[in-house]
Parts: structure tokens; C-alpha cells; sequence
């Protein structure tokens, strides 16, 4: 028989051992570089907290730019448009060191 399929709804509460940080895999590293990246839990995905690496907001988050920049900028970030794009100021002071 098979299985029956998770429903988005429980894909997103299922955060297992999420989030959690893993080293970059070497058929990564060329892209991403050498170190260590996070796995966000779904949760914190869908709630539109998390940027692209160059500090971007990410439009394919299903609440969109707008919502992020309220939240981004309540949290005291500063956010500037770069043409179409959304970015985070001063990125690289606001990364979280591991």
C-alpha cells in the first residue's frame, strides 16, 4: 500500500531536529565557499525571517518583500532598494558568527 503524502501543513510543524548547522559539502564549497551553513527549521522559512547569502530579500516567500521588510526593519535592520531588489544594509556587521 502506499504511503499516504504529508500535508503542507505538516511539513511545515515538523521541524525534527531543525534548525541546525552542517559543514559545506566539497560539491558545494565552489558556490558557497568552506565553513559551516544553517538548515532553517520550515517554520522559521514560512514566518519569512531568512535572507538570500547576499543579504537580499527573498520574493518567492510566500508572504513577499513587503511583509519581510516590516518585519526586517521592526527588528531594527535597515533595508534599501538596490533597482527591483530589497537588501539588508551593512549585511556582513549582521551575520550571525558560529
Amino acid at each position: 500500500m502506499p504511503k499516504s503524502k504529508k500535508s503542507w501543513q505538516k511539513k511545515l510543524a515538523d521541524s525534527k531536529d531543525f534548525p541546525k548547522v552542517v559543514k559545506i559539502p566539497e560539491k558545494m564549497a565552489k558556490r558557497l565557499g568552506t565553513g559551516t551553513l544553517v538548515i532553517p527549521a520550515p517554520k522559521d522559512v514560512d514566518e519569512g525571517r531568512t535572507l538570500k547569502s547576499t543579504g537580499e530579500l527573498n520574493e518567492k516567500y510566500p508572504c513577499g518583500t513587503e511583509v519581510q521588510k516590516k518585519i526586517l526593519e521592526k527588528e531594527g535592520h535597515t533595508i534599501i532598494q538596490k533597482g527591483k531588489k530589497y537588501v539588508v544594509a551593512d549585511i556582513e556587521r549582521n551575520l550571525a558568527r558560529l
